[in-house]
């Protein structure tokens, strides 16, 4: 059903509907017992997406709502149902995010009424809960899954992304690649393992992986993203214009633009607009930690805190979609490069109002820069003072 023209492409189709058919086929049966066929064969589709983000989730939640309906006490369909629920909430404004992150918990919650265990079903909880609303219930909820399904990609991948947010990357990229590894077939974890190695500074790493990927960058738009990010990161603008010019990057092209414009200009003038928008935002009383970060990198670090100080963190309670959520997301805080913010002290009263303070002294567990911060300050002191100031409040 192709033109002639496309029969390379049919053939790459071809094998990969080839391999994932085989991969169901050779996965652990679901531990809910007998399951109608004709719901495990809508379980199955439905949790893999194909093409632009929006419409794949659109019909994967058609494919799982189908199967729970078939099978009302089919846990792992629940679970996943609740997963692409708060997934899909990612790409949303608001409100309509927030009622569809309550029906993803409420998936979630029947799941593990079914099965106590289910290791998904935890993942999608915390895929429902904002790192930079609720960091302690976020990697709770992250704990529970990868403790219960150790094995499973998805809980591996969304585990490390929660290791990223509170500074520990280096084993966020062990995991990320460990995730790759359980199933090569993720795309998700190849765009992941991409990002992380971004965010870790291994960009030609990062681009040779995404680089391998290039077959599926149509299927899914964060491969091309993350790819457009670490050449503008590198410095390769030819090659990122190229990419910009052939790949439609659908709802991430505002973050691309944006950092185009703001990060990836090493210009004096470049540094001015990122402190303008800072203070433009300051202005409207809440700033995001890419600008925060980026500022900081450029000269204006005690500008940086003042403003930060002063205003509320993150996206705005009432505009929440994938763009706006990028541009605060806690892992821009630990990034190789962003290391000017990170260097100061009040640091830590940073990530104390944020809760990473917290998850940190709970936890016992300490981010990576403990070490790149020694030289100017002793870390974990700072932050029990500054858990002690939050405590006390103003």
């Amino acid at each position: 059903d192709r033109e002639l023209s496309d029969i390379f492409a049919l053939q790459d189709e071809v094998a990969a509907a080839v391999a994932h058919a085989m991969r169901c086929a050779l996965s652990p049966a679901v531990r809910s017992g007998a399951v109608d066929p004709i719901a495990y064969d809508l379980y199955l589709r439905g949790n893999t997406p194909l093409g632009p983000m929006g419409a794949a989730y659109q019909q994967q939640l058609a494919q799982l709502e189908e199967a729970v309906q078939r099978a009302p006490d089919f846990a792992d369909a629940w679970a996943s149902l609740g997963y692409v629920r708060a997934s899909r909430a990612f790409y949303l404004p608001g409100a309509e995010a927030g009622h569809l992150r309550e029906r993803a918990q409420a998936a979630a919650r029947r799941a593990l009424n079914l099965d106590p265990q289910c290791g998904l079903a935890a993942a999608a909880m915390a895929q429902s809960i904002p790192l930079y609303d609720a960091v302690a219930e976020h990697a709770a909820w992250i704990e529970k899954a990868i403790h219960w399904a150790p094995d499973n990609a998805v809980v591996s991948r969304l585990y490390s992304r929660m290791l990223s947010a509170v500074g520990r990357g280096r084993e966020s990229l062990a995991l990320v690649r460990r995730a790759n590894r359980l199933d090569p077939l993720d795309l998700h974890a190849v765009a992941m393992l991409g990002r992380t190695l971004f965010e870790n500074g291994a960009l030609d790493e990062a681009v040779t992986v995404l680089e391998g990927a290039r077959e599926s960058w149509d299927r899914l738009q964060l491969l091309p993203l993350w790819m457009a990010l670490s050449l503008g990161l590198r410095g390769d603008r030819e090659r990122l214009r190229e990419l910009r010019a052939r790949y439609d990057l659908g709802p991430y092209d505002n973050i691309l633009t944006e950092m185009i414009d703001v990060h990836f200009d090493p210009t004096p003038a470049s540094g001015e607009r990122v402190i303008g928008r800072l203070r433009e935002q300051a202005r409207h009383g809440r700033v995001t930690i890419d600008l925060l970060a980026s500022a900081a990198q450029r000269g204006h670090v005690d500008e940086v805190f003042e403003i930060a100080a002063r205003s509320e963190l993150g996206p705005s309670a009432d505009r929440i979609d994938s763009a706006d959520r990028s541009t605060s997301n806690l892992s821009l805080l630990f990034m190789r490069g962003m290391d000017a913010i990170r260097r100061d002290r009040r640091f830590t009263d940073l990530c104390a109002r944020l809760g990473l303070v917290d998850h940190w002294l709970d936890t016992g567990v300490w981010p990576d820069c403990v070490e790149w911060t020694a030289p100017h300050y002793d870390f974990k002191a700072e932050c029990r003072r500054a858990a002690g100031a939050a405590r006390r409040g103003p």
